[in-house]
């Protein structure tokens, strides 16, 4: 499967949820597989344009569904500004969220590296 990124489709891996934006209220993913695919909409995400989104309320309703995305073995978009790699670093910075998490960048449509912080 692949992740449109804006400019090019990416490969993506299988059965597996990218975090594409957790910057503002809607969080939005990139999910593949029937089995996470339920989970996230047991979480009250709905699908929309190709991904799935949830409007969050507050901080503390994304803190806790990112928490669970990390349960998940989601990976979180690499990126500079308000990329998701950068959000959970700035969550970790302010002790908002601690833990390990994992992010994804691709070198080119094809190729994908997957580090955990």
């Amino acid at each position: 499967m692949s992740l449109d990124d804006g400019c090019m489709m990416n490969t993506m891996p299988e059965n597996t949820i990218v975090v594409s934006d957790i910057a503002g209220s809607t969080l939005k993913l990139s999910v593949q597989g029937e089995d996470l695919t339920n989970k996230m909409k047991s979480l009250g995400f709905l699908h929309s344009c190709g991904f799935m989104t949830k409007v969050v309320e507050s901080e503390s309703d994304k803190l806790y569904l990112i928490s669970e995305l990390v349960k998940l073995d989601a990976l979180f978009l690499f990126g500079y500004g308000w990329y998701p790699s950068e959000v959970m670093g700035f969550y970790k910075e302010k002790g908002l969220y601690t833990g390990k998490y994992k992010i994804i960048s691709w070198s080119d449509p094809d190729h994908y590296q997957i580090e955990e912080k």
